[in-house]
């Protein structure tokens, strides 16, 4: 079994009208990186364990746009 991958680095955010594009610097290929899981909670605060109803999409790219958004703003 492969090692757990390590932590995602130079996390951006990008906010655009009723959208969100977060990107990261890639991991290596050691481990093999199947996917991303994106998580996140509406609001100020966030549980300390992702929970899969908080979850956004996957992407297997360091990129994900997370849409559909209040054109009047949201936080996250």
């Amino acid at each position: 079994m492969s090692p757990q991958p390590g932590t995602i680095t130079s996390l951006h955010a990008a906010p655009a009208v009723a959208s969100t594009t977060l990107t990261w610097d890639p991991l290596g290929w050691d481990p093999l990186i199947d996917h991303f899981r994106i998580y996140a909670v509406a609001g100020e605060s966030a549980p300390p364990e992702p929970d899969e109803e908080d979850l956004l999409g996957k992407t297997v790219y360091p990129r994900f746009v997370h849409d559909g958004q209040d054109p009047a703003g949201e936080t996250w």
